[in-house]
């Protein structure tokens, strides 16, 4: 549940929140060069759960996902989960996070994300429909960091069981898999 991403020789874990978010979402530095883990600051926004994350050109982003509700002295029966649709960038130079714009398609968890050729791309996931029922998303976003801009590219019909798992870029191209329906390439 929790966001991971590589910055030069560096990787970055954002940690998820708890159930009762009672923990803050702690961001770990691990120096590959080094083989040590240093703790920076606190992630500033909700907690979150099931969240995203790619890295265009050196610079990392971290998104929607789920978060809990819960009043001071409540039980967790009261808890109300919320899908997020928020988006942060993280500048590791100076360890501080700046909020971007929010991801258009609308809060969900479990999306696959890559970047390729200076954009991020990003979709599918789960996104609440009422308040008990949830669905599999089929669509696809990419987002233009320079712009801070996110734009739907398409939506993919073909596919019966939609659970993707995975994202990769590879020579040029985006492969989106899933253990269900095999490995689908995306092509701008």
């Amino acid at each position: 549940m929790m966001a991971a991403f590589g910055v030069g020789e560096k990787v970055y874990v954002v940690t998820s929140a708890d159930f009762w978010n009672s923990t803050p979402m702690q961001v770990w530095e691990y120096d590959t060069r080094s083989d040590v883990w240093n703790r920076k600051k606190d992630f500033p926004g909700d907690k979150l759960q099931h969240a995203s994350s790619f890295v265009v050109d050196g610079r990392p982003f971290v998104f929607t996902g789920i978060t809990n509700r819960m009043e001071d002295g409540g039980s967790v029966e009261d808890n109300k989960v919320e899908y997020a649709s928020c988006m942060w960038e993280y500048e590791a130079d100076t360890d501080t996070w700046h909020r971007r714009l929010d991801f258009r398609g609308g809060g969900r968890e479990q999306m696959v994300a890559v970047a390729l050729d200076g954009k991020g791309y990003a979709g599918f996931g789960i996104q609440p429909v009422t308040e008990t029922y949830q669905m599999q998303a089929i669509d696809w976003w990419c987002y233009d960091p320079d712009t801070d801009r996110w734009s739907r590219r398409s939506v993919l019909t073909d596919w019966f069981n939609i659970r993707p798992t995975l994202s990769f870029a590879l020579r040029g191209h985006v492969y989106i898999g899933s253990i269900y329906d095999g490995v689908w390439k995306y092509v701008e």
